[in-house]
């Protein structure tokens, strides 16, 4: 697995060992509708910070972020 890195106007893959666990994001919307959408991420805070810019995106308030199969 390797991760794009813009760098100016280059674009550079960085091969790295890096794991990437999926989150399920729970998010509601003006009319009370719950959404769940799922994200990739390293750990639980970069999770939490992909949820808010997804939920501010999808104009939704944030519920939840929870890590799948999580035991």
């Amino acid at each position: 697995m390797f991760t794009i890195v813009k760098w100016g106007y280059h674009l550079l893959a960085l091969l790295g060992q890096q794991k990437y666990y999926e989150y399920e994001v729970r998010m509601i919307d003006d009319v009370g509708n719950v959404r769940v959408e799922y994200v990739l991420a390293p750990n639980v805070e970069r999770a939490a910070w992909q949820s808010m810019e997804l939920s501010s995106q999808r104009n939704c308030t944030l519920k939840d972020v929870r890590m799948c199969d999580e035991w």
